[in-house]
């Protein structure tokens, strides 16, 4: 059947902007630890990307953790810009994201 491209105005609020900075990049980070599947069980469940960024000066790490069960075969993967989760297919998985502060492991609100 013929598709059919549809446009409508959007209405937008003014929206203040944040005076935080917030800089990430795959391809400054390192992958810490690749532990999603929790089958190591000395360490966190979770693929853990550190030095992705800063926030106002703050060094961050991006850590993963699955929600829901994850069947996979690579886990965490760094590839140029990309950060990658790896999963055969036909599987899915919830994640949960989130950015901490490298020092202190806190995490960090955006």
């Amino acid at each position: 059947p013929p598709r059919v491209a549809l446009s409508a105005p959007i209405a937008a609020e003014k929206v203040e902007c944040s005076p935080t900075v917030l800089q990430f990049d795959f391809s400054k980070a390192s992958l810490a630890l690749n532990n999603l599947d929790g089958n190591d069980t000395t360490k966190p469940a979770e693929v853990r990307y550190t030095g992705i960024g800063s926030l106002n000066g703050v060094d961050l790490d991006l850590v993963l953790e699955a929600e829901s069960k994850y069947i996979g075969h690579r886990g965490g993967e760094l590839e140029g810009k990309l950060g990658i989760i790896g999963l055969p297919a036909g599987q899915s998985v919830d994640l949960k994201f989130t950015f901490q502060d490298h020092a202190t492991g806190k995490p960090v609100t955006i």
